[in-house]
């Protein structure tokens, strides 16, 4: 259990990285 957990944990954030990339490429005022 814990370990399903975590690991739905560590996909979310990295979900949550990857849409922060996306947007910090396509949006300039994030520069």
């Amino acid at each position: 259990m814990m370990m399903m957990m975590m690991m739905m944990m560590m996909m979310m954030m990295m979900m949550m990285m990857m849409m922060m990339m996306m947007m910090m490429m396509y949006m300039p005022m994030f520069r």
